[in-house]
Formats: C-alpha cells, sequence, structure tokens
C-alpha cells in the first residue's frame, strides 16, 4: 500500500512536469485524473464502511470453555456498486473461530451475500466479547484502509471446562486413604461407629451404616484422628487486564472441578472453601451433588479485594468444619501467610496439597521434609491430564 502511495505521488509530481513543460490539454487531462484518485478512493471507502452490512450470531451465549459453539457470519452488499478488499478480523485474545482463513479479502457485488458457518471456541471461563471484531476495508487503487470497529459485537458467557481425570498421579493414595473412610463402604466395623449423640457433627453420619441400622450412625473419632477432605479456592485477582487474570483464574477453577469430580464419583464427600464477599462453603457427598457444585464453581469471582487473611483466620476456625485430615489449596501466589498456615496444618497431623497455577517459577520444593505437604506446579495453559 506504501509502495503505491508513492507511485500515485510520483506520478501527479510528473502530471505537474507535463503541464510546466508542454501545457497541453491531455497534461491537464492527465494531472486532474491523477489528483482526483485519491479524494475519490477514500470517498468510496467512507461509503463502504457506512453502508456495508454484517451479520454474526453465536448459536449459544452461554457455554463452556474449549467446547466448540456453532457459529456464523454474513457479508452483504444492499447497493449498486461492487464492494472490494473486503476483510474481516477476529477476537483472538480469548476465543477463535475454527477452520477461519486469515487474511482472506472478500468481493462483493451488488446484492451479493456471504454466509461463513463454523464453529466458535471460547479459551477462558468469564464474559467477553467474541466473533468479528472490526471490518477492514481497501480501496480498489490500494491506496488506503479503513478499519471499521463492529458496532454489533457478540458476548459469551462462559463457564469453565470439566476434565474428567482417570489415574490422577497426585490424588491415587488421599482417595485410596480416604476410602477407607468414605460413607458408600459395604461394611464398617463394628467398634468404628455408634450411635448417634445429639451435638455429633453431621458429617460423620455413615449413610450405609445408618440405613441398615434404620437410625442414625456415626463414626467414632479417637485422639487426633483425622479423615475429612476440604478444598481451599484463593480467589484474590492478580493484575488489572483481562489478559493477565483471566488464564489464571480459568485453570484454577479447572483444576477445582477436575479434583472435586474425581473425588465425587468414587463417593468421597469434600468440603469446598473459598472468600468471596464472605467465605462461602459447598459440601458434597457423592456424585449426585456434582451438578449443584458446577453451578457453584461456575458463579464463583475473583476480586482484587479479597482479603487473605480474614480467609486463612476463618480456615483455622476448628468450628468452621476444618479439622480435615487432608487439605487441598489452589492458588496463584502463595503467601508466607499461607504458607505458615501450611506449616501449622502439617503439626495438627494433616496432608497438605498445594496446586500452585502459574508460569512462573518457584522456589518451593515439591516435597516437605517430612513429606506431608506437596507443592504442584500447574501452568496456565498446561492439560490437567500430565500435571494432575
Amino acid at each position: 500500500m506504501r509502495i503505491r502511495r508513492f507511485i500515485l505521488a510520483g506520478l501527479w509530481v510528473s502530471s505537474l512536469a507535463a503541464i510546466s513543460f508542454f501545457g497541453t490539454p491531455a497534461s491537464y487531462r492527465f494531472f486532474w485524473a491523477v489528483t482526483l484518485i485519491g479524494p475519490l478512493s477514500f470517498f468510496y471507502l467512507l461509503t463502504v464502511v457506512l453502508r456495508f452490512k454484517i451479520y454474526q450470531q453465536l448459536e449459544n451465549r452461554s457455554c463452556v470453555s474449549g467446547q466448540p459453539v456453532p457459529y456464523f457470519f454474513v457479508l452483504e452488499n444492499e447497493d449498486r456498486f461492487a464492494f472490494t478488499g473486503i476483510r474481516v478480523k477476529m477476537f483472538s485474545s480469548f476465543s477463535y473461530v475454527a477452520d477461519m482463513p486469515e487474511g482472506t479479502e472478500y468481493q462483493l457485488l451488488p446484492g451479493d451475500r456471504f454466509v461463513w458457518r463454523t464453529n466458535l471456541i471460547c479459551k477462558y471461563r468469564g464474559e467477553y466479547e467474541v466473533g468479528v471484531r472490526e471490518i477492514v476495508a481497501t480501496d480498489f487503487f490500494g491506496l488506503f484502509s479503513l478499519h471499521y470497529k463492529n458496532p454489533g459485537a457478540v458476548k459469551a458467557l462462559v463457564s469453565p471446562r470439566y476434565i474428567r481425570l482417570r489415574n490422577p498421579k497426585t490424588l491415587r493414595d488421599l482417595a485410596d486413604y480416604l476410602l477407607r473412610e468414605s460413607p458408600v463402604c459395604d461394611t464398617v466395623p463394628a467398634p468404628d461407629v455408634r450411635d448417634y449423640s445429639p451435638g455429633d457433627d453431621i458429617r460423620l453420619l455413615h449413610w450405609r451404616a445408618s440405613a441398615k441400622a434404620q437410625k442414625p450412625i456415626v463414626r467414632n473419632r479417637t485422639g487426633e484422628e483425622k479423615h475429612g477432605l476440604s478444598i481451599f479456592l484463593d480467589t484474590r485477582r492478580f493484575g488489572r487486564k483481562p489478559q493477565e487474570f483471566l488464564p489464571a483464574e480459568n485453570k484454577m477453577l479447572e483444576v477445582l472441578l477436575a479434583v472435586g469430580g474425581f473425588f465425587a464419583e468414587r463417593g468421597i464427600g469434600f468440603l469446598t472453601r473459598c472468600m468471596q464477599t464472605e467465605m462461602t462453603e459447598f459440601y458434597v457427598r457423592s456424585a449426585r451433588d456434582f451438578e449443584p457444585f458446577y453451578q457453584y464453581c461456575s458463579d464463583i469471582r475473583f476480586g482484587e479485594e479479597r482479603d487473605l487473611s480474614k480467609a486463612l483466620a476463618q480456615l483455622e476456625d476448628r468450628r468452621a468444619g476444618m479439622d480435615c485430615g487432608i487439605f487441598l489449596f489452589i492458588l496463584h501466589k502463595p503467601e508466607n501467610e499461607f504458607l505458615a498456615l501450611t506449616e501449622r496444618l502439617i503439626r495438627a497431623g494433616s496432608c497438605v496439597v498445594v496446586y500452585l497455577v502459574t508460569d512462573q517459577q518457584t522456589d518451593f520444593p515439591n516435597l516437605s521434609p517430612n513429606g506431608r505437604r506437596r507443592i504442584v506446579t500447574v501452568p496456565t495453559e498446561a492439560q490437567l491430564e500430565e500435571f494432575l
């Protein structure tokens, strides 16, 4: 395009020289023809931008990250002159259109209508614009181009993706340990259960034994024995631009869903907690609770105002049901306060597994000296099957 402008400028200078040296009617006609090319080309572009029609539609505005959704856009020329050099640019930071040829120029004669049907895939959970971002129109001579922002942008409401873990290396031994105390076990040694007494924690109820006895039966707790599972999600937002925080937040929710689904399928109950305006919690007892658990995870919001100290203080409140044997933490950036909490939990006899969702190198060892704390680093674009 720049070369063509230089050529046009050279022709214009040549027309001036022809007028100066010859002054013939032909030289004047040549001068005016070259002079009017620029204004006419620009006027043509303005007309195209004002009259050009584009339509787009996403079949379902509510979708799941990573899953294709039927999508189409329509380019239409309703005027009496041709539109040439039309290019379509898509939103590409958080979504992409399958099989979309890059840099294709469309030529639309009067009355022409071009329809492109394909699938659109959203990369991250959240709400953001997808599809056609802008139109680039170029004149017949390739001298100018105008970028026209699409006023009818489509917003997608994207839920996190659930990835089913078949045989996760970081959870196998935890599941084996917890299954021994699962409420769906067929048999329970008699000394390990007793009749329900007023004030007992309902999470100690053994449902199968209760059904057989036709009365509430709970597990015994002896000494410092701990068997419960608790998952904490850090909902602090790191970064101000969506490009900075969306990938990490999306992957943290994927980890939460993948881990939660793994335990729910095996009938292992767990308590999920996260800080919103206040601490919220959701208890999963079996696979039947997974659908509402998925909705709970989809509704989680991250924010810069989250108070880590307040969250950690509530996590240590035994009355809130945190006297568990195993704690799973899903974080983006660990703080010294948090690491100190894990040490206190370990000293109290619990095991701690930390899923650190980050693309940065960390100095934390994978295992603590006594082996009761693991730190698993998960990149924001990782395949969870490889890291969990």
